[in-house]
């Protein structure tokens, strides 16, 4: 027993020295912002939910277009008589009666009730395609601008723990010279003081950091717990035409898109309306087969037209026309003031670009200058020409410099997804128009 024992101890003390296998996990490479896309794009609940209600609308064309499809119905049925009657030896009322009957209806013409039904199931549909192009939308701009959140975070945190380093490294530099005589110990103070103020700046990024990654997170459908590593964002993009961007809105917003076909689903709702009134033109037929008694045979099959005209139905499809009426009206202004909300939503951007890409150009510029002036403030403070506080201020200034420049950079990162979800970029082509159906 001992003896195997020190067998298996060997045995893993040799397996331990051996060298790796080159079988270790490879670490996952950064996620960049087209992946992210893609992959929210894949687990958004919203789409689904989206792309259900289109499926469900395809199903009300189905149901729409049924009237005009044959309709074939299977009865059958049986009856226990008491007493039974007979006349002449012939059976009129016997104790065993039943009926199989097959028959089948057919509309011939109805009118218009048939087309304008199954054009406004359609034009529901378009209407909700739209929808699921608008929702695919909204999450691509929530994408980039929590993809940029982050990256931003993680900015604001690298500044923080520079910060802090600087700080303990001056609170270094103002104790050597502190035991050296050549300060007062209320640069010792000040200095320990600001030093503290950076430590609870970096508690404050780690957090936002945190909240940051597991927004993203969310929207890509994973754990919030999970560990995330982000690709640099993508090239910086000059600045759009305006013109071409409020043009290109007014025609491939998907709100837009859905009201229009919204307004020609309402149109084609008066149109079924006031087809209630019209005449119906229907085929039936039907086959029985049933037990024989003296005045029926074990058989029939009869097959006849109907035409049918409603004369008075005390003005309810009068009242039902004059209320989809309302609704074009309602919707034609819904798309008026929708119109307008558009065109200020792309100036609205546009000068958000504008103000961002200013900013990020005069924090670069102060980036360098408070940069600079740090140099020349530590210099000055280990020469003994100036006093702590100067070097403490001027460490703020650069930290808050990078950090101005690094919230420029959101800014105008978030102004583009802003940009590209006000103008319908990047987000597939609305529905094709079809023709309207004729009034």
């Amino acid at each position: 027993m001992i003896r195997l024992l020190l067998v298996l101890l060997l045995t893993g003390m040799a397996l331990a020295q051996l060298p790796d296998s080159g079988l270790e996990a490879t670490p996952a490479s950064p996620l960049s912002l087209e992946a992210a896309l893609s992959e929210a794009a894949g687990n958004s609940p919203a789409i689904r939910e989206a792309e259900a209600r289109v499926q469900e609308a395809i199903y009300g064309v189905d149901e729409a277009g049924a009237p005009g499809k044959p309709r074939v119905d299977f009865s059958a049925g049986y009856q226990y008589l008491t007493p039974t009657l007979s006349f002449s030896g012939l059976p009129v009322v016997v104790n065993n009666n039943y009926e199989f009957a097959v028959g089948l209806q057919q509309t011939l013409a109805d009118f218009g009730r048939l087309h304008w039904a199954t054009a406004s199931a359609e034009l529901r549909q378009r209407s909700l395609t739209e929808e699921v192009r608008r929702q695919k939308e909204d999450l691509a701009m929530q994408v980039r601008q929590a993809y940029a959140g982050l990256l931003f975070a993680r900015q604001s945190l690298t500044v923080a723990s520079d910060l802090v380093a600087a700080q303990k490294a001056h609170v270094q530099v103002v104790e050597t010279r502190l035991k050296a005589g050549a300060v007062p110990r209320y640069d010792m103070l000040s200095s320990q003081a600001a030093l503290a103020r950076a430590e609870e700046q970096l508690v404050t990024a780690r957090s936002q950091e945190s909240l940051a990654r597991q927004r993203l997170l969310m929207l890509l459908g994973r754990s919030l717990e999970q560990p995330l590593e982000l690709a640099d964002w993508p090239a910086e993009m000059a600045l759009p035409d305006l013109a071409e961007g409020a043009t290109r809105a007014l025609v491939e917003r998907p709100e837009l898109t859905a009201l229009n076909w919204a307004v020609e689903a309402a149109r084609a709702r008066v149109h079924l309306e006031e087809s209630q009134d019209n005449p119906a033109l229907s085929f039936a037929t039907r086959y029985a087969q049933r037990n024989e008694t003296a005045f029926q045979n074990s058989s029939l099959w009869s097959a006849g037209v109907l035409f049918s005209v409603p004369l008075f139905d005390g003005g309810a499809s009068e009242a039902r026309a004059n209320q989809a009426e309302a609704v074009v009206v309602q919707l034609g202004e819904s798309q008026e003031k929708l119109r307008r909300l558009v065109a200020l939503e792309v100036q609205e951007s546009y000068q958000q670009l504008l103000t961002a890409s200013e900013q990020l150009r005069l924090s670069s510029a102060r980036l360098e200058q408070t940069t600079e002036g740090l140099r020349i403030a530590r210099l000055r403070y280990q020469t003994g020409v100036s006093i702590n506080q100067e070097v403490l201020d001027a460490e703020s200034a650069q930290s808050q410099a990078r950090l101005d420049r690094h919230r420029a950079e959101l800014a105008l990162r978030s102004g583009w997804a802003r940009w590209l979800r006000v103008c319908s970029v990047n987000a597939g082509p609305a529905v094709e128009p079809a023709p309207a159906p004729p009034r």
